[in-house]
């Protein structure tokens, strides 16, 4: 898995222009306290998902808990099997995916006027928390255009591809299936494409 996080040849340098570089170091220095030295040696040889990863993740208060790890949790304490639609090796590769430049540019739009993204993420989650789904799609595609730029290669391709999985899963047995909320609305979600294939889809309220 380490091999997989590494960076063939060369440095995550090699992914910015000399200003971007001085732009990056300082936000680093200056807001998340890692030193030039201490980015190099922690992120020099990683592939820049995880640079970008380290920044995303300071938007959310340290006391912040993982969907993904309670649903594990629960699902190792009722010894309920569990079934990825994906493996790490897929997940990484789709970073890989993305041009240079244009995972440059994704980086450092999260660093620029950061104060602003944290808000857009508490936004974000405000509209999870309130059941109010489908409005993260035009969100994103407002505030994250960068990202919404490679939406079929971050959300939709993998949609169409889990489709199958899923109906192969739920034929001859009931089944619990947790994703991401971006991957369900939208043309090409999942609730779109199940519609598609002539699935009757009912909402459950949390109330």
């Amino acid at each position: 898995t380490f091999q997989l996080m590494s960076l063939d040849t060369g440095t995550v340098h090699s992914y910015f222009s000399r200003e971007q570089l001085i732009e990056l170091l300082a936000f680093m220095d200056q807001e998340l306290g890692i030193t030039p030295q201490e980015f190099d040696q922690t992120y020099g040889a990683m592939k820049p998902f995880f640079l970008l990863q380290t920044i995303t993740s300071n938007y959310f208060e340290s006391t912040a808990k993982s969907y993904d790890l309670t649903v594990m949790s629960i699902a190792g304490e009722n010894k309920i099997p569990l079934i990825g639609l994906e493996t790490i090796e897929q997940q990484l590769g789709f970073f890989d995916e993305v041009p240079t430049d244009k995972m440059a540019e994704m980086i450092l739009e999260s660093i620029r006027d950061y104060e602003k993204e944290g808000e857009n993420t508490l936004r974000l989650m405000e509209l999870y928390s309130k059941e109010k789904v489908d409005k993260l799609i035009p969100l994103l595609n407002k505030q994250s255009p960068e990202f919404m730029e490679f939406a079929d290669l971050f959300l939709y391709n993998r949609n169409r591809a889990w489709v199958p999985k899923l109906e192969e899963e739920m034929k001859d047995k009931s089944c619990f299936v947790a994703v991401g909320a971006g991957h369900l609305f939208g043309e090409n979600g999942l609730i779109d494409l199940f519609e598609k294939k002539g699935y009757t889809l009912t909402a459950i309220s949390s109330e």
